[in-house]
């Protein structure tokens, strides 16, 4: 006997899973061998679906690795955020609230090893699609810091959006002192980059813009 056939919003959910699936399949292949020895056919086996089951989501590879970059930012930024809000629903000082944060972020991306490091290192060469996929990602980061500094102390309601260059500063201070998770011969350990991280921060984050 046929099966019934799927409503739109069941197609729509499976869909989804599948793209799911095809997504976290290239994220186990760059663990497991990197990106660039990665191809469809070795995504499509790890995923258990076919090549053109692969190409019926995604245009080619670097489509795949953006929709990567894309799920793995969100989550970031959702960890940082809820970490933020319970910092100041328990009412923390400023500054263990940007610790909050800084921890939230360095322990999910310690967490993610190889792919982590992947993503920092490998991912935004690829290609110009790639960078722009992590160009996205790096402004909502500075979005959230823009607002961590708004409540800096002393807060004041005048008190201006700092220059983009200190948030830059920040979030590429940050990812150095996090590429040293992954050093092969001495990786530095995690309290070490989240208190170094932390002290970056507050300082980038303490200046007016005017200063």
């Amino acid at each position: 006997m046929a099966r019934p056939a799927l409503s739109p919003d069941q197609r729509a959910a499976a869909d989804a899973r599948q793209r799911a699936s095809v997504v976290g399949a290239l994220a186990a292949c760059i663990v497991r061998q990197g990106y660039a020895s990665t191809t469809i056919a070795q995504v499509a086996a790890q995923a258990k679906v076919s090549n053109s089951t692969v190409y019926s989501h995604f245009a080619d590879k670097e489509a795949i690795l953006i929709a990567l970059y894309g799920g793995l930012i969100d989550r970031i930024i959702a960890t940082i955020e809820a970490a933020d809000a319970d910092a100041c629903e328990r009412g923390l000082p400023w500054r263990e609230r940007v610790e909050a944060g800084v921890r939230s972020y360095v322990s999910t991306m310690v967490g993610g090893g190889a792919l982590t490091r992947a993503m920092l290192i490998e991912a935004p060469a690829v290609s110009p699609r790639v960078f722009a996929a992590r160009q996205d990602g790096r402004r909502r980061y500075l979005e959230l810091l823009a607002r961590l500094h708004r409540d800096a102390p002393p807060h004041a309601p005048e008190r201006s959006r700092p220059p983009q260059v200190l948030l830059v500063a920040a979030v590429g201070g940050i990812n150095e002192l996090l590429l040293g998770a992954f050093e092969e011969s001495a990786p530095r350990p995690t309290e070490e980059i989240i208190r170094d991280a932390t002290t970056l921060l507050c300082a980038l984050l303490s200046l007016d813009a005017a200063a």
